[in-house]
């Protein structure tokens, strides 16, 4: 499966449109906490204090609904899931419309 994201990546570098985003998943995805919550990174493997690299589908999806509202000027993304009450100055927290959903 790293491979097959890997050769993935490089074909978006290749591609002649420059406005693609790649999001990189962590090692471990599947249920799990849902945190509201998720650190982003760019080009590494994010882990958290335990040495994993998990996200919920959940909070993945909050992430991925965050870029494509309020982009963040990277091609490649990576993302893990952020603890309740984490004070990681990387820790990003769903981005709310105004109606708070």
């Amino acid at each position: 499966m790293a491979q097959a994201s890997l050769n993935q990546f490089r074909a978006c570098q290749a591609h002649s449109y420059e406005g693609w985003v790649y999001l990189s998943p962590p090692a471990i995805f599947g249920p799990g906490d849902v945190t509201g919550s998720y650190r982003r990174g760019t080009t590494t493997l994010l882990r958290d204090a335990h040495g994993e690299s998990r996200i919920s589908p959940e909070d993945l999806a909050l992430a991925v609904v965050d870029e494509l509202e309020h982009p963040g000027g990277e091609q490649h993304v990576t993302v893990i899931a952020s603890p309740r009450g984490d004070s990681d100055p990387g820790r990003q927290k769903h981005v709310m419309d105004p109606e708070g959903t």
